[in-house]
């Protein structure tokens, strides 16, 4: 008798299951957007939350299972297939995530550096005084 095959990333079915979790991942963005915009969080506050709050993988991956409904929970650590094609959903919007973070933060140093060369550029003008009227 042979042991019972492993699912591999290859898998059909764990294809499928990715699919549906990348098809509903959007839809459970937008509430969870939504809520926070009815809360009165402003663009900000739900940067702060999605980047810091939920920084950490595991507090990243909580929020994610979110989405699940409860018979998928269940399903979570019984269904091998479907443990799979979680983990690897999770791995990919994770990786998304540390896309984005790594984005801002570039941004915001070309920012901030474009602030210094333009101070440090205005200092000869700020040095000169005032035009004369």
């Amino acid at each position: 008798m042979s042991a019972p095959r492993r699912p591999t990333r290859d898998d059909k079915q764990v294809g499928v299951y990715v699919g549906q979790f990348r098809r509903r991942y959007a839809a459970f963005c937008r509430a969870h957007d939504d809520d926070l915009k009815e809360m009165s969080h402003d663009a900000m506050s739900r940067m702060f939350s999605e980047h810091i709050v939920h920084g950490r993988r595991s507090a990243f991956e909580q929020f994610l299972a979110g989405m699940l409904t409860e018979p998928e929970r269940d399903r979570l650590n019984a269904d091998p297939e479907f443990t799979l094609a979680w983990r690897i959903f999770v791995d990919l919007c994770w990786t998304k995530k540390q896309i984005k973070r790594a984005a801002i933060i570039l941004v915001a140093i070309v920012l901030l550096m474009l602030g210094i060369v333009a101070f440090i550029l205005s200092i000869p003008q700020v040095a000169k005084g005032p035009l004369p009227q």
